[in-house]
């Protein structure tokens, strides 16, 4: 391990310390929050934010190709190039969604733009308002299997464990937290699907999923470095009756653009040709 990794873990663990009872399991929450700041800061990615992608559907072969750029205080904007000079935008901030197709507004689009900038955020204040923001309840913690580690799972109020009481044995209530959901990371029906939950993993705070407060799911792949900036190398977001859409990230850089320049307007511009062919 180098040495700043090992700083980085040992920085990690003096955040998440607390006394030996039901916090020694699940640390409360502005302490989970503070250790994804400092995950998002360590990995430079508390910064306006350029990623190149493309985009498959349901397995396929690539179809377009394009730029999704983020800010940290909640913009996010897409912009894909397909074939036959095909061009869609999408905007994702704290009013809404809003997409279009070559300038014309799509009534029911494919919700590609995750909100990316929680993984940004460089402060517990800022955490707790983008996750609130999109539906998340920050105030409700878990603690669940994610592929083959555990990972914290915060705004899924179906996982969250029963209130500690004093007398109790730590053990049993560690047990029945980890055995909470032996399932795959997926929305739950009936009132979990309608709120928002993020998944990050239990050592090092990376991203694994994020789902929306109407059921969306983007499940985000392992961390990889462009440059000095560390980031998923891909998201798939699934939709309900929809095929899976799996962007593929090639390249992440520094982002010039200013919250400015996530505006409605961007969208509904006549769309330039189509630079890509598949």
């Amino acid at each position: 391990m180098s040495l700043r990794a090992g700083k980085r873990v040992a920085a990690l663990l003096a955040v998440l310390a607390v006394p030996l009872a039901a916090g020694a399991f699940i640390p409360e929450a502005d302490r989970i929050a503070r250790a994804i700041a400092r995950a998002n800061i360590d990995a430079n990615r508390d910064q306006p934010l350029r990623f190149e992608v493309i985009l498959r559907i349901a397995g396929g072969p690539v179809v377009a190709q394009g730029e999704l750029e983020t800010h940290p205080m909640g913009f996010a904007r897409l912009e894909m190039r397909g074939a036959n000079g095909l061009t869609e935008r999408h905007l994702l901030s704290r009013a809404g969604y809003v997409a279009a197709r070559n300038g014309e507004a799509l009534p029911e689009p494919r919700a590609f733009v995750p909100p990316f900038f929680l993984l940004q955020a460089d402060s517990v204040r800022s955490v707790f308002e983008l996750l609130s923001a999109f539906g998340i309840d920050p105030r409700l913690v878990a603690l669940a299997p994610c592929g083959e580690e555990n990972c914290y799972v915060l705004g899924d109020a179906a996982r969250v464990p029963p209130p500690w009481v004093p007398g109790s044995r730590p053990s049993d209530s560690k047990d029945a937290v980890l055995d909470s959901s032996p399932t795959p990371i997926t929305a739950d029906a009936g009132t979990a699907a309608s709120s928002g939950a993020l998944w990050v993993e239990k050592e090092g705070f990376d991203p694994r999923s994020l789902r929306s407060r109407g059921g969306t799911q983007v499940d985000l792949g392992p961390g990889v470095v462009f440059g000095s900036i560390r980031s998923p190398a891909w998201f798939e977001v699934q939709e309900e009756g929809r095929d899976t859409a799996r962007f593929e990230i090639q390249g992440v850089s520094a982002s010039s653009l200013a919250p400015t320049a996530f505006d409605r307007a961007w969208v509904l511009e006549a769309s330039p040709a189509s630079r890509f062919a598949p």
